[in-house]
């Protein structure tokens, strides 16, 4: 399959609404975005893992996000502040 930047870059008026919304810096959705940003550099290194701090954020949103990725195919990891995630 071909793959595009459509396939990775949200629409502007999706980025519009996410960057209005309250408290994103804090949730599930901002944890999941900053996980799909370091997949896309590894992916672009030519990589099949990558890590990512989790310092400070809820464990219910750590629990949705791993859930996810296990849904998506991705094996993950915690070890202390890091989660790694592998593909």
């Amino acid at each position: 399959m071909a793959m595009t930047a459509y396939n990775f870059i949200p629409t502007a008026q999706n980025a519009r609404e996410m960057a209005t919304m309250e408290g994103l810096a804090n949730s599930d959705t901002a944890l999941q975005l900053a996980i799909a940003n370091v997949i896309r550099v590894a992916i672009v290194a030519n990589t099949y893992s990558t890590t990512i701090s989790i310092l400070g954020k809820a464990a219910a949103d750590i629990q949705e996000t791993v859930s996810a990725l296990l849904d998506l195919g991705y094996t993950w990891s915690i070890s202390g502040t890091t989660l790694t995630i592998s593909w």
